[in-house]
């Protein structure tokens, strides 16, 4: 049985290539948890001013492709270190917050992978389709430091 046209103006369904992935789900072998900043801001009552205490907390988990980009290494108070930017692929994704609201990554987010934390520098809906995101993020210290 022959298929019928679509009538003029009608969008058509995409292929499953169009709707893709850019690339193959069975590569997301990477655990990643989301942090979003729970800062809390106290009065210090011996100058009157306010002291903000930075808290990550984690949001949620799930799996991605991770795959690093750029990796410099650096002396920093004569100790080694390396600075990595990671690009994580993912399915597209939507969260819950603790006040309630719904939201995708953002930039003002934190991501930990292998027991790194990394900041968002990007997050990028390819042709806002609501299927994939493409998040750059840069190492900004180990887990243990930053929770």
């Amino acid at each position: 049985m022959a298929r019928a046209a679509a009538a003029p103006g009608v969008p058509v369904a995409p292929t499953q290539r169009k709707l893709g992935l850019s690339f193959n789900p069975g590569l997301m072998r990477s655990d990643i948890t989301f942090l979003v900043d729970m800062s809390d801001q106290t009065a210090q009552s011996a100058t009157g001013s306010l002291q903000t205490s930075v808290m990550w907390k984690p949001i949620t988990t799930t799996r991605a492709y991770a795959a690093i980009v750029k990796g410099t290494e650096f002396f920093q108070l004569l100790q080694a270190g390396h600075r990595v930017d990671v690009r994580f692929k993912l399915r597209w994704l939507q969260f819950t917050l603790p006040d309630g609201n719904k939201t995708t990554p953002t930039t003002s987010m934190r991501i930990t992978w292998n027991n790194n934390v990394y900041l968002i520098k990007s997050v990028d809906d390819p042709d806002d389709l609501h299927i994939e995101l493409q998040i750059d993020g840069e190492m900004v210290g180990k887990e243990t430091d930053i929770l």
